[in-house]
């Protein structure tokens, strides 16, 4: 006889992991949690997106930035950080997110010039 005949199964052994009362409740708090921040997972979204375009930027593979774009991007980005910091600090994510989704947006116009520019 061992020593686990004797005694009370563990916690993870009682019960079935699988059980559908424990998956509804599982995916209910998922849901909630990604509800209640749903505003920080888009940011962080969007902060990727920026970095990747702006890293494009900065790496300026095709030589068609000047130093005057870079400096121009550079100051944007700068505003744009300041403006994170402040509406953070209110807790005003929505606000944060608004800028974001606008400096993207003008970044992506400033480049597809840039490279019209370039074409020609």
């Amino acid at each position: 006889m061992s020593d686990w005949d004797d005694k009370e199964p563990p916690d993870w052994e009682r019960g079935n992991p699988f059980d559908e009362e424990d998956e509804d409740e599982h995916y209910e708090e998922a849901r909630d949690f990604i509800e209640r921040n749903r505003d920080h997972f888009m940011i962080a979204d969007l902060v990727q997106d920026m970095n990747f375009l702006v890293s494009e930027c900065k790496e300026n593979k095709n030589k068609i930035y000047t130093k005057k774009d870079l400096i121009l991007i550079n100051k944007r980005l700068n505003l744009l950080k300041e403006s994170g910091y402040f509406w953070l600090t209110k807790n005003l994510k929505k606000r944060y997110i608004y800028d974001l989704n606008d400096f993207i947006g003008w970044l992506c116009n400033f480049m597809e010039q840039k490279e019209i520019e370039n074409d020609e």
